[in-house]
């Protein structure tokens, strides 16, 4: 007699290759298990010459938050490190794969979406000096050009603009793209972003 039986086992699908791909698959996830306003925002603002970076994530009645770091990769890392410490996200080992976690600093987004938004950042601290914000939201929505959406608030309230987009880079084009005529304005010369 055998005793032996089938056991089922399906592959883990491999994790996403960038750290901003795991994060939008993760918010993803909590809008389908938890609820549907879940929302990942990033902020960067200058703090004595430096340009500061906070991350928040935010579904139903729960919000974490991190801010004041120096860079992208250590606000989302840093946030993903203090949502798993309060809350147990992913049901299966097979959801897991999408954590935001173990990526180095330069795996968090591919070259070209690091340099546009190098790019804006730099603009915009060059334009605005201490005088500025950006908000960068993500939410899994159905329209994926809605999905991204891209602010700069700059001189008070006196420069508000946005944009959006279907990725983090096409979101921050837009952005750069609607806020140029401001740019021109309050530096006296075109900035191109390609």
């Amino acid at each position: 007699m055998d005793d032996q039986k089938t056991q089922e086992k399906r592959p883990i699908p491999p994790r996403p290759r960038w750290g901003w791909f795991a994060w939008e698959a993760t918010v993803g996830y909590i809008h389908d298990e938890y609820s549907p306003d879940a929302m990942l925002t990033l902020t960067m603002l200058p703090s004595a010459g430096v340009v500061t970076w906070g991350a928040a994530l935010q579904w139903g009645e729960h919000r974490e938050s991190v801010r004041d770091r120096v860079g992208f990769a250590i606000a989302l890392g840093d946030l993903w490190r203090q949502v798993a410490a309060s809350h147990q996200i992913f049901k299966t080992l097979e959801a897991a794969t999408r954590r935001p976690e173990g990526y180095d600093d330069d795996n968090w987004v591919d070259l070209s979406t690091l340099d546009v938004l190098t790019r804006l950042v730099g603009v915009t601290s060059t334009v605005f000096k201490e005088e500025w914000m950006l908000f960068v939201t993500y939410r899994p929505i159905s329209v994926s050009n809605y999905r991204l959406q891209a602010r700069l608030v700059a001189r008070g309230v006196e420069v508000v603009r946005a944009g959006r987009g279907a990725t983090l880079r096409d979101a921050c084009r837009n952005l750069y793209h609607n806020a140029t005529p401001d740019y021109k304005r309050y530096y006296g010369q075109q900035m191109k972003l390609s």
